[in-house]
């Protein structure tokens, strides 16, 4: 490990753990909190005037999107390494932060040995991930293979309907941006609720955020 202390950012809206997390860093050797903000805007600012070598970013944020902030620092500062934060161990939040280029992958009640070694092994191989975490992401991507395999697979065009739904879209207006009829948005919405055994539009935005496709 290099001499110079390994410098860190932490994104997270809930001030006591990000409280609890720089303090438990910074009583170890070698670390140094350089960054400690609840917003990307903060983030950003902060960034211009500090340079970190890992960023520990929480997946749910109150009034932003921790992946959409994760393609944002890897497309401006791609020598950061991210380190997802998440309360969530299930196989598709994995995968897809995985997909979009975090780094390593910590759920937020994990010991204080995994979260030094998660950033120790990250700053010196470039990526950590829990052994735990790496058979999660194997189950999960043969999860992925036999859906594609049995045609379960959302389509692109199927996770714009979901996404659209989301935001509060009608048919029409989804059909407005689709160039679609409102009748046809509404057959996909349909096989949509027969592919993902769900009921209504409440029930399948929420399978959709918990399989990862939102």
């Amino acid at each position: 490990m290099s001499t110079r202390d390994i410098n860190i950012g932490i994104l997270d809206d809930h001030k006591l753990f990000r409280s609890g997390i720089s303090e438990l860093i910074k009583d170890q050797d070698g670390f140094e909190v350089l960054i400690s903000v609840a917003t990307r805007e903060e983030l950003l600012s902060r960034l211009r005037a500090n340079i970190i070598d890992i960023l520990l970013l929480d997946i749910r944020l109150k009034d932003d999107r921790g992946e959409d902030v994760l393609k944002e620092i890897k497309k401006q500062y791609p020598d950061i390494k991210i380190v997802m934060l998440t309360m969530h161990s299930e196989n598709s939040y994995l995968i897809k932060m995985v997909k979009l280029g975090a780094d390593g992958y910590l759920v937020k009640d994990c010991e204080p040995d995994e979260l030094i070694k998660t950033l120790k092994n990250v700053y010196t191989y470039g990526k950590h991930f829990s052994s735990t975490a790496t058979s999660n992401m194997i189950r999960g991507m043969r999860k992925e293979e036999e859906k594609i395999k049995n045609g379960e697979y959302l389509k692109p065009y199927e996770v714009s309907v979901i996404k659209y739904l989301s935001e509060g879209k009608t048919a029409e207006d989804i059909g407005l941006i689709m160039h679609k009829s409102p009748r046809t948005v509404e057959g996909y919405k349909q096989k949509l609720l027969e592919k993902t055994k769900t009921k209504n539009t409440a029930e399948l935005v929420s399978w959709a955020y918990k399989d990862g496709c939102l």
